[in-house]
């Protein structure tokens, strides 16, 4: 895609009567709300501004290493009849604001834990949201991964922001721990300094139910292994992430309900199922 580094390709369709609804606006952004929705909340807020796009530059001159290949393919055909071909590879700059725009016009009216805090009708909210996507992925410890159609037009279909989560001096984690504390802590319960996690998973709607959002999360994999990170996890706050998570073989480390969740953030959630989930997926560093 434009000079990006795929990471693997497949085809794909969903089966037939496949429920698909919020695959991909659901997904694995809890911590990054965490951090905007409850750091406003308390007084806390992202002292960035909009950065200049310059860290993803290493991600068209090779930088990251060579990619990955996987060998897994799915073939069958879309929703409506057609069958069509995708590869998974690292964000590119040309596709940075693209990835970014679709994040805050589309993502806020449909996650959960979003429409809870109601930040779609906040700017302030808005903008940190913003500012924080952009100082994510202008930062080279960082990565994204986008899910296009493989052809001339390379029609996003789907991708998944990440992060590079550390027990020490990162903001995220910190936010997150005030809300999960006596829940998770992937650190203590792992014993592991580092792993990848997510902050934002989303597909398009002309193409949920093809397994877009399954084989972002287990591209993954390859990209810890380049990266050499041990362990690639998220809190997945929606049903149909969750479905995705265990079907690209992430387990459940820990879990929150919604009603304790409610409490400690004082927010509402309509329509969400019965826990928040926290899901690993560990790497066979021996493979």
């Amino acid at each position: 895609m434009r000079g990006g580094k795929d990471f693997y390709r497949f085809a794909s369709t969903p089966a037939p009567n496949q429920i698909t609804a919020g695959v991909g606006f659901d997904g694995d952004t809890f911590s990054v709300f965490c951090f905007v929705v409850l750091g406003a909340r308390w007084g806390r807020s992202l002292s960035l501004r909009v950065p200049e796009k310059k860290g993803l530059d290493r991600q068209t001159d090779g930088q990251q290493g060579d990619p990955v290949k996987v060998p897994f393919f799915l073939s069958s055909t879309t929703k409506n009849g057609e069958e069509v071909n995708f590869r998974i590879q690292n964000l590119t700059l040309d596709r940075l604001e693209e990835v970014v725009d679709t994040m805050l016009n589309k993502n806020l009216n449909e996650e959960l834990f979003v429409k809870a805090a109601g930040i779609s009708k906040s700017i302030e909210a808005i903008t940190e949201m913003q500012k924080l996507y952009y100082s994510l992925l202008n930062d080279s410890q960082n990565a994204a991964l986008v899910c296009c159609v493989d052809d001339e037009r390379a029609e996003i279909a789907g991708f998944n922001m990440l992060y590079r989560g550390t027990n020490k001096d990162n903001m995220i984690e910190e936010m997150a721990k005030e809300v999960t504390h006596g829940f998770c802590d992937p650190f203590d319960k792992l014993n592991i300094e580092v792993y990848l996690g997510g902050a934002g998973l989303y597909v398009n709607e002309d193409y949920r139910g093809c397994g877009v959002a399954t084989q972002l999360l287990k591209a993954r994999k390859p990209l810890c292994e380049e990266l050499s990170i041990p362990l690639t996890g998220a809190w997945f706050t929606g049903l149909g992430s969750q479905k995705a998570a265990e079907k690209a073989g992430y387990e459940v480390l820990g879990e929150m309900s919604y009603e304790e969740l409610a409490e400690k953030t004082d927010l509402t959630f309509e329509n969400a199922p019965e826990s928040c989930k926290f899901m690993v997926l560990k790497i066979d560093s021996s493979q």
